[in-house]
């Protein structure tokens, strides 16, 4: 609870606790204040205007009292008035009666009503910003955490995990009927709880679950699940996608292993660089080379290894931590592989009112001739796509003297959005300023894609396109 102070409750009694004040947050309430306590007094001393009013006449009055004071000699030494025994040449005698000004009181009253709000505004933040959850017993927050009630049950899993930093240590009954609730809604459809599970995160972290439960727990906190292109051509790779999600505390790294293609494994390769994937969700793209045509299986293992730390790992890939938890999730995708490409597989949409408009969809930026990750040198880029109007799939060409250079290949869907790196290490390309970006449709592009099966038909040509330079690289 950053920048608020938090009541919470310890047994049914109440402690000031959790004081994270940022300065910045205090200025604008501060202001208010101020502005209050000015509109305020304003508004009282307007009141006291109305009332009090202003003199008119020429009627003499005590100072004092206000007796009327006609016909006696005020200016006299050592006069003084009948009613009162004030002085009268102590100080100036007023002249005239009072009349009020309703005028002023208007004034003042809208001013006063101007500052409640003002005044106001700290004690409003104070009661927003004060956990009054927190003053509730602690049995009332274990039962408000098994509520099915979503909101309910979250604040309590909240105001658990406040009080468990505070200090509070929940009896050995407590801490397994949590940890046995939680777990039991974790594997319930529609029963995931981010709150719940940051809390059972801790409780696996501090070694407060058996070695059965954390077992349970990863293997509802971690899913993983494959994609494949649903038809692909013989002698054309098998395009995967395995895509994974983690909830639990620390850092996921994923890779694949144990692949097998109708039951046959594939040959393990070494580990490199970019094999796994990290994060609380992340993707796998590979491909699969299949040899024969007919309907195929694919089977892999997803591996989570789980660290504390968020980068276990070196290059060469490596881990320096043992895994808190190792966690195999078996995925498969089904594929049928073609002898040949049938009519329109991909089907080329042939509209030249298109081109303009995928022109200006399309920025080629950040060009640069580079020696950092290739001693020889290479000149890289991207290829940026905002809401492509119609689905594409491009080679890329470095056009440099009449001659034609390779720079990779990509492939977009329809209203689509993403950026895209090509390359190439052409010494003539690498040896230029400028270069024409040449983009053509190409069916092997789209064919590389989980779902695509069609794109634009055309050529685009970006001119002139500046390549920055670097100072070469020193090993």
């Amino acid at each position: 609870m950053y920048g608020m102070t938090v009541i919470r409750g310890m047994a049914g009694m109440a402690v000031l606790s959790g004081t994270f004040v940022n300065p910045a947050n205090l200025v604008p309430a501060a202001i208010m204040l101020a502005g209050g306590v000015v509109a305020a007094a304003a508004g009282v001393l307007l009141f006291r205007r109305a009332l009090r009013g202003s003199r008119v006449g020429d009627v003499p009055h005590c100072p004092a009292c206000d007796y009327v004071l006609t016909g006696l000699p005020t200016g006299a030494a050592g006069a003084r008035c009948p009613e009162c025994g004030a002085a009268l040449d102590a100080r100036p005698v007023p002249r005239g009666e009072r009349r009020s000004e309703p005028f002023f009181a208007v004034i003042g009253f809208a001013v006063l009503l101007l500052a409640v709000p003002m005044l106001s505004v700290v004690p409003v933040e104070i009661y927003r910003h004060v956990n009054w959850y927190g003053l509730r017993r602690l049995e009332t927050v274990l039962a408000d955490a098994e509520s099915p009630l979503q909101g309910v049950a979250t604040r309590a899993w909240y105001e658990l995990t406040w009080r468990q930093h505070d200090g509070v240590v929940l009896t050995p009954a407590q801490d397994e009927r949590l940890v046995a609730f939680a777990l039991a809604r974790m594997g319930t459809p529609g029963g995931r709880n981010q709150a719940m599970e940051n809390w059972l995160g801790a409780a696996v972290l501090d070694g407060r679950l058996s070695p059965a439960q954390r077992r349970q727990f990863f293997a509802a906190a971690a899913s993983a699940a494959m994609r494949a292109r649903p038809t692909a051509l013989l002698g054309d790779g098998v395009p995967l996608e395995v895509t994974y999600q983690y909830s639990g505390p620390g850092t996921a790294w994923v890779r694949l292993v144990d692949r097998t293609i109708d039951g046959v494994p594939l040959p393990d390769q070494p580990r490199r660089a970019g094999d796994e994937a990290t994060g609380a969700t992340g993707v796998l793209r590979r491909t699969a080379t299949i040899d024969r045509q007919g309907r195929h299986t694919i089977r892999a293992t997803a591996r989570l290894s789980i660290y504390k730390s968020t980068y276990p790992i070196t290059d060469p890939p490596g881990p320096v931590e043992t895994p808190l938890h190792q966690l195999d999730l078996p995925v498969n995708a089904e594929v049928e592989v073609l002898p040949a490409a049938p009519p329109d597989y991909i089907r080329r949409i042939r509209d030249d009112d298109l081109g303009p408009r995928l022109r200006a969809a399309i920025t080629a930026d950040y060009f640069w001739y580079l020696t950092i990750n290739n001693p020889g040198g290479d000149v890289s880029g991207e290829l940026k796509v905002k809401n492509a109007p119609v689905a594409i799939a491009f080679d890329v060409f470095a056009r440099v003297g009449g001659g034609l250079y390779p720079m990779g290949s990509f492939a977009l869907g329809k209203g689509r959005s993403e950026g895209f790196i090509v390359r190439t290490d052409a010494p003539a390309v690498n040896a230029a300023t400028e270069i024409d970006l040449v983009l053509r449709t190409s069916e092997e592009a789209a064919r590389q894609t989980l779902n695509q099966f069609e794109a634009w038909d055309g050529e685009l040509v970006f001119p002139g396109v500046t390549v920055r330079r670097l100072p070469r690289f020193e090993p």
